[in-house]
């Protein structure tokens, strides 16, 4: 590429951001190599690249430069507020994701459904059980992202009944689970020993295809074996 433009290099931060590696030392000497590129070409002041940058720190659980970068922007967007909580959720600094989110609804900037389930983690993983659920009873929207961030809070924290309750209204608003939001679920049946509602989950798993994906499978037998269903237990085993 001879002459590479704000475009391109927003490009491959985005890329790089997106495709870093579990080898964080050679992750962080690489972006710092591309940021220190893009302040050299002298677009360092693009909103655009601000958010790639704090991004990418962010994911490298380096979340003070990502603030850094995130308090010196000018004209943030709802990116860049996603980005810095996402950075702060990842670090496990929850409160401070609480106080950014304080700082958007302060400055009257809408939060979209990314911001919620982050939000609602932070919450739970905060013990704010009551405040997450106040957030989550106000949305007009509702994704399946923000769904299984309620389900996994409240079993997480000791309401595994809330938790199932939460499920069928999600199966009754037609809003579809994945894999990971059955195998919880399944996962809470296992320890109420609730036998009936694991079979009708188990039910639903097959009408949208997933029974056999390995993390569904392997909940089901768990949930099996632990209600004494040791041949139901076998058969998920053999179709797996």
């Amino acid at each position: 590429m001879p002459q590479r433009d704000i475009f391109s290099w927003n490009a491959m931060l985005l890329a790089y951001s997106k495709w870093l590696s579990y080898n964080t030392l050679l992750d962080l000497k690489r972006g710092r190599e591309v940021h220190r590129h893009v302040v050299s070409r002298g677009f360092s002041g693009n909103i655009y690249i601000w958010n790639s940058l704090s991004d990418m720190y962010g994911k490298l659980s380096k979340i003070e430069v990502a603030r850094w970068l995130f308090d010196r922007m000018e004209g943030k967007n709802l990116v860049s507020w996603n980005s810095i909580i996402l950075g702060y959720l990842k670090v496990w600094k929850f409160e401070q994701c609480l106080e950014i989110f304080q700082e958007m609804q302060l400055l009257g900037v809408k939060p979209d459904l990314v911001t919620i389930s982050s939000i609602l983690g932070a919450y739970f993983q905060s013990g704010m059980v009551d405040e997450a659920t106040s957030v989550f009873r106000e949305l007009e929207e509702r994704d399946e992202v923000c769904w299984t961030a309620m389900i996994v809070g409240y079993s997480q924290s000791g309401r595994e009944v809330d938790a199932l309750v939460l499920f069928n209204d999600m199966m009754a608003e037609n809003s579809r689970p994945d894999n990971y939001t059955i195998s919880v679920v399944v996962s809470v049946c296992a320890k109420l020993a609730s036998l009936g509602i694991g079979k009708v989950v188990h039910g639903k798993a097959f009408r949208i295809g997933i029974e056999r994906d390995l993390l569904v499978s392997t909940a089901f037998i768990d949930m099996y074996n632990k209600c004494g269903e040791i041949l139901d237990a076998w058969s998920v085993f053999g179709v797996m």
